[in-house]
């Protein structure tokens, strides 16, 4: 392995993939738009279940971000507790 450039050549495959999840996330976000758009004009006809999964769909981003934000809190209070056990 070429330790000289390890880091480089990790950065630019890190960089790489965050290049392309962010073109994915932005790909996604017109889509569900998009749908969340169709819904809202009433061009979608349909029962009420399959209405109520199709917004559950259209929203599934900002369900997401709340959900991960929610995610990231209990992880971080997991390891505040587990340092402060540690310290004990």
């Amino acid at each position: 392995m070429n330790w000289e450039n390890f880091y480089k050549e990790r950065y630019d495959a890190t960089r790489k993939e965050k290049d392309l999840l962010h073109f994915q996330i932005g790909w996604i976000k017109g889509s569900l738009h998009n749908l969340e758009t169709l819904i809202k004009s009433g061009d979608i006809k349909c029962d009420d279940y399959t209405m109520a999964k199709l917004n559950r769909i259209a929203y599934s981003l900002d369900e997401a971000v709340i959900a991960s934000k929610r995610n990231e809190e209990e992880i971080d209070a997991l390891i505040q507790a587990n340092k402060e056990q540690a310290k004990a």
